[in-house]
């Protein structure tokens, strides 16, 4: 475990190959990390790591006192801001 504050925790969107990369380094730093990405695959692809995988954009967040995105596009940054739930999740 890496030098993390034990109460910092990363909600993370976008999981394909540079997100689920730094994802995985930030949760290999120690930080509690929940992931989303919109293609069920690109979680597959994390395997058994140390990264909840979320099924929303909303669940991913709760309870995040950080949020990380990391998308191709403005579109697809708009979709996960218009998500539904993400004006919901604490």
């Amino acid at each position: 475990m890496g030098d993390a504050p034990p109460d910092v925790r990363v909600g993370f969107i976008g999981l394909g190959r540079l997100g689920g990369s730094l994802a995985a380094n930030l949760a290999e730093a120690g930080y509690r990390v929940t992931g989303y990405d919109q293609d069920p695959a690109a979680a597959g692809r994390l395997g058994a790591g140390r990264i909840v995988v979320a099924a929303s954009t909303a669940e991913a967040i709760r309870g995040a006192n950080t949020v990380i995105t990391c998308v191709r596009s403005r579109d697809d940054l708009d979709s996960m801001l218009a998500a539904t739930g993400l004006a919901d999740a604490p």
